[in-house]
């Protein structure tokens, strides 16, 4: 990892000069038709391949390295997108500057990385906490690259992923008074006719966008029910004519939590993935490098944060979480209600409660506060994963409340979420079912499909061996007191020593559950997660057998999964009723 941040951050100053040259080169080398396309959702076409000979006038000269790593890969096509549009020069100058920037705000990481390659302790010590500082001041698209990166123990070392941890908090805010500009642009009101009160300060941001407190007023004619406000009030905004106030006896107040993008997020962070997703592909074409597939991952991680600059995509998200969990069995988990969605700002239901981070923080909290949490978190992630196949993509604590008046549990920031295909699902299943049962083989066929790589027979059989003996020392199954995250952890470390490339969406899925088991034992050390989902983890095992012995499609087997898995989540809730029944008399006992 050294290596790689010492090499790609002293390619920037190179890039910075030779994209300049390389945009008045494009028109020459290749055709605009087939350069980059679409990149608002992340997606780049392959530059022609037709290429003109170089020019030899000294401005656009062509070096047999640079034809072979560079000038066929990402810059081409980036460089094609420049001389294509009318305002190419100056992105090119802003790209060139960008570049500039970046590689003075790395310098300090850079040159001292000799030093923490050789030095662990410096390195945990010093380097991690200054390569953290630069990212958390490069702009939105490296501060999200460094909380994806948090989350892949399977590429990144686990100190590292630690220090990027904590990027998930104090992002930089925005001005109140570009708030009050983008929310009355958007609804077509100001913010005093819009809201009857607006707290000045955010009460959160992220690198996306921050949040703000405040009072949505309401003709007392609509609906009481914040789930179905959404069908009462104007959405996507009222028309400005409608933009006078209400006399206070006929209106009233709704709490909602308002979200406003930051200025300028979307071509900052395109800008920047001009730069990262052309590091990325060079990345790939270095030796012994290729197998961590750079190129592709950020070409998933672009659409996805290209995607979620636009704030309309977390209001569908949230209206299909909410459709999802609107049955009477899930009405004690919640999440927001959009009520006004719009590209720069989303209004939605304000969510009562306490992180869950500060519920385990406080030593003075409930054993049946805690059971509730860890219990239902259980509950809500199987339905994501086994029935819903659609799961919120960061479920670490901070994005969870718990309303301890209602026993009712709320997820938050739903901008980013993970939607697995049908062999995704089904190889992550698979995966969980080999812990419960302690089959460290069947464990690693599942990662091995997990693999973006082929890996021959003999690497098979190496990382088989090392997954049977890492399943032999900590994971011998259920009722044996295995630790979750001790294992992911184990397995996504021999993941990354044998150099097994494994896709996004398992990352989210592995990393989800990592969170859920750690928060476990924090609040309640003597639940076992694994335990708890026996009953629908043995499940899906019974009717995916019976569907291949039978030689039925994979689709049947889900088909029944998904109808009966309402029954057998009561089954586990009345198990886990039983759990807190004995723990309390164990407790009482000891008191």
């Amino acid at each position: 990892i050294m290596q790689i941040y010492y090499v790609l951050f002293l390619l920037l100053l190179l890039l910075a000069v030779y994209i300049s040259n390389a945009a008045i080169d494009a028109r020459h080398s290749y055709n605009p038709s087939n350069g980059m396309n679409n990149l608002d959702e992340g997606h780049v076409s392959e530059a022609n391949n037709n290429e003109s000979p170089p020019r030899t006038d000294g401005i656009g000269r062509e070096t047999r390295f640079w034809n072979k790593y560079v000038s066929s890969s990402f810059i081409g096509a980036t460089a094609s997108a420049i001389s294509s549009s009318e305002s190419g020069i100056i992105l090119c100058f802003q790209i060139f500057f960008r570049s500039l920037y970046l590689f003075f705000l790395f310098m300090p990481a850079i040159f001292l990385s000799p030093i923490a390659y050789f030095s662990i302790a410096f390195r945990s010590s010093v380097w991690f906490p200054l390569l953290q500082t630069s990212i958390a001041h490069s702009g939105a698209a490296f501060i999200k690259w460094g909380q994806w990166a948090s989350s892949r123990p399977d590429i990144f070392s686990e100190k590292l992923c630690e220090q990027l941890a904590f990027l998930q908090s104090d992002a930089p805010t925005h001005a109140y008074s570009y708030t009050k500009q983008r929310v009355a642009a958007e609804l077509g009101l100001s913010i005093e006719d819009a809201f009857a009160s607006f707290e000045k300060e955010p009460i959160a941001s992220g690198s996306i966008a921050q949040v703000y407190r405040a009072e949505l007023r309401l003709p007392r004619s609509f609906c009481d029910d914040p789930k179905s406000l959404a069908t009462c009030l104007p959405i996507p905004r009222p028309e400005p004519k409608h933009a006078t106030h209400q006399p206070a006896s006929t209106t009233s107040t709704l709490p909602v939590a308002v979200k406003v993008r930051h200025p300028n997020v979307e071509q900052h962070i395109k800008l920047d993935f001009y730069i990262m997703r052309w590091l990325a592909d060079l990345v790939d074409r270095v030796p012994g490098l290729g197998w961590l597939h750079l190129g592709e991952s950020m070409s998933q991680f672009s659409s996805v944060i290209a995607r979620q600059t636009d704030l309309t995509e977390e209001g569908r998200h949230l209206q299909r979480f909410n459709s999802h969990f609107s049955s009477p069995q899930w009405q004690d988990i919640g999440f927001p209600v959009p009520l006004v969605l719009s590209q720069s700002v989303l209004v939605e239901s304000f969510v009562a409660g306490v992180s869950v981070k500060q519920v385990v923080s406080d030593p003075r909290r409930s054993v049946r506060h805690a059971h509730f949490i860890v219990t239902r978190g259980e509950d809500l992630y199987f339905k994501m994963l086994i029935h819903d196949n659609f799961m919120h993509a960061d479920l670490h604590p901070g994005n969870i409340l718990f309303d301890r008046h209602r026993m009712a549990l709320a997820l938050v920031d739903a901008g980013m979420v993970t939607q697995p295909s049908a062999d995704e699902r089904h190889n992550v299943i698979g995966l969980l079912e080999a812990l419960g049962e302690g089959l460290g083989g069947e464990a690693a066929d599942c990662i091995l499909r997990f693999s973006q790589s082929r890996h021959s027979q003999k690497q098979r059989r190496a990382f088989r061996g090392d997954m049977e003996r890492l399943f032999a020392a900590v994971c011998r199954g259920y009722h044996h007191h295995v630790s979750v995250a001790e294992v992911l952890t184990g397995v996504l470390q021999l993941v990354q020593q044998h150099e097994v490339s494994i896709g996004a969406n398992y990352a989210t899925l592995l990393m989800n559950l990592i969170c859920l088991d750690g928060m476990a034992q924090q609040l309640l050390p003597t639940y076992n997660v694994l335990d708890g989902a026996k009953v629908p983890l043995r499940l899906h095992r019974l009717i995916s057998g019976v569907t291949r012995f039978l030689h039925l499609p994979r689709g049947f087997s889900q088909q029944w999964v998904q109808a009966v898995f309402p029954l057998v989540m009561r089954w586990k809730q009345r198990m886990d009723k039983k759990f807190l029944q004995k723990l309390m008399r164990t407790i009482t006992a000891k008191g």
